[in-house]
């Protein structure tokens, strides 16, 4: 589907915060952008390769930056759990968690990673989406996807 990737590439919001991301890394010119990170946890019999891109290291710190309409309800549990992994598979104890929107900008700092047993729980863990709320909502598959059950029973109701 390729006309998917063309929705999802002219999408606003990820064009707002591409725009966002790349002013924050020339601000940031000394700290390390996009790291790849990856590490195997232990699954039943075999090992998953978790791996993830951190947007910023800074001062020896991971940093996730987040853009927002508003301020409000954050941080949200999906990026502290997205931070928490990254500073997992890094091995380190601390990281911030940045929101910028129109009206300001957040910091939190996050100082818990996860454990080896709790990632490996993550991965086991076969309810996809974990937040069908929003998920679903941002999903450019959301259309063709057995699991947006709102989509599939919701829209033939008449």
């Amino acid at each position: 589907y390729p006309q998917i990737d063309t929705a999802v590439l002219f999408s606003p919001p990820l064009i707002r915060g591409e725009l966002i991301h790349l002013g924050i890394n020339s601000l940031f010119s000394d700290a390390e952008k996009d790291v790849l990170v990856e590490r195997p946890v232990t699954v039943d019999d075999g090992e998953v390769l978790i791996v993830g891109s951190v947007d910023l290291i800074l001062d020896g710190k991971p940093v996730e930056i987040k853009t927002a309409s508003k301020l409000k309800g954050v941080p949200q549990e999906h990026h502290l759990l997205q931070l928490r992994l990254y500073l997992w598979a890094l091995q380190e104890e601390e990281g911030e968690l940045w929101y910028i929107a129109p009206n300001g900008v957040v910091s939190f700092p996050v100082q818990s990673t996860l454990t080896d047993k709790e990632v490996a729980k993550l991965v086991q863990n076969d309810y996809v989406p974990m937040w069908k709320d929003w998920e679903c909502q941002y999903c450019p598959f959301k259309h063709l996807c057995p699991a947006n059950v709102e989509f599939h029973q919701g829209s033939r109701r008449r």
